[in-house]
Formats: C-alpha cells, structure tokens, sequence
C-alpha cells in the first residue's frame, strides 16, 4: 500500500491522492511514500527516481513529469494485461495510440475491438452455433480475418490492406475515404 503525505504537514492521507497543486510557497507537492517491505528492488529504485521528480523542478516540469509516469504506468498495464489482445494487434502499445490521429466512430470501434456481429464473437456469446467464417478458408470470422483475408471480401479490398502491417494502417491510412469504405461495406455486410 501506498501512503501519501503532504511534505509540510508529514501527516499520512490514509491511501486517498490529494489533489497534485504545487504551492506557492517552498512547500513541495504531495509525496508517495511506500511500505518498503512490499516493494521489489526494482520498484524501490522507480520509487526514488519518481520522488527525485516530485521534488525538484517548476509547476510545469512537474504535470510534464507526472504525464509521463502515468502514461509509463498506463503502458505498462496495457501491455502486460490479457485484456484487449485482439485491440493490440492494431495498437501494441500507448504511445503509439497516442501517436494516431484516430477519431473513434461506431464502425471503428467495432472493428477495432472485434465486438460486431463477426460469428467468432456470437458464438462467444452464444448467439452462433459456430464461430467459422462463410468463405472458402473457413477460418474464425473475426474483424481481422474479414479485413485482410477473407475471399468474400478480396475483390473490394483496399491496397493499404494488402502489404501495410495493421499498425501501420492505423497510422498512415485509417482515415482514408477508401478504407472507412471499405469497413462501412463489411460491416452492413453483417448487418444483412
């Protein structure tokens, strides 16, 4: 567990963060002390480097230094989760979703989350009697599949799909009418 204290008081917080506002005054912000017992080696040289951050700098070095070691800790957690592998076959990590330009719509999320009407997911749900694609592979129906392998799909394909790695599409082609097409056609495809 985590205690806070606020450097001028040394008073613990019981666990609540308090607002981070630096003080006018020569106070330094809020600190994060740890239980020490509970910390690996590793964390406790993280924890020093973190409270290094918290007690030098200006306001501004301070939300810049706190931005990036929640988006350390935000990474991290996305990584290491068992949650969302489908999502990071587009994404591996945050800073490359923070590096997108992607305004996320209904179809987009759709397919970027596999949570349409593809049979792999109904049949998860039970509302497929099988996951297998209609084509001719027969493989799961997934968005994945139906994007850059389906046969039923092959003739209105994009060319960005055919030799751009998925991650890569997000970025440098995603918002191109074609391929908002093409994702609009699969999808009322399903809806049929």
């Amino acid at each position: 567990m985590i205690n806070f204290y606020n450097s001028a008081s040394s008073k613990p917080t019981n666990g609540v963060i308090p607002s981070l506002k630096l003080a006018e005054t020569k106070t330094r912000p809020w600190l994060p002390i740890p239980n020490t017992m509970t910390l690996s080696s590793t964390q406790q040289d993280l924890w020093k480097a973190d409270l290094q951050i918290f007690t030098d700098g200006s306001k501004t070095d301070h939300h810049q230094l706190l931005t990036n070691h929640y988006r350390r800790i935000w990474n991290s957690t996305y990584i290491n989760s068992e949650q969302g592998l489908y999502t990071k076959t587009f994404m591996p990590n945050i800073p490359h979703r923070l590096s997108l330009s992607l305004g996320p719509s209904y179809i987009t999320t759709q397919f970027l989350t596999n949570h349409c009407r593809f049979r792999s997911y109904l049949y998860k749900m039970n509302k497929c009697p099988s996951p297998l694609c209609n084509c001719l592979e027969k493989p799961p129906q997934t968005a994945l599949h139906l994007t850059t392998e389906c046969s039923q799909f092959a003739g209105s394909r994009p060319k960005a799909l055919w030799a751009t790695p998925l991650h890569m599409v997000l970025k440098l082609h995603f918002n191109t009418i074609e391929i908002a097409a093409f994702l609009k056609h699969i999808f009322h495809t399903l809806q049929e």
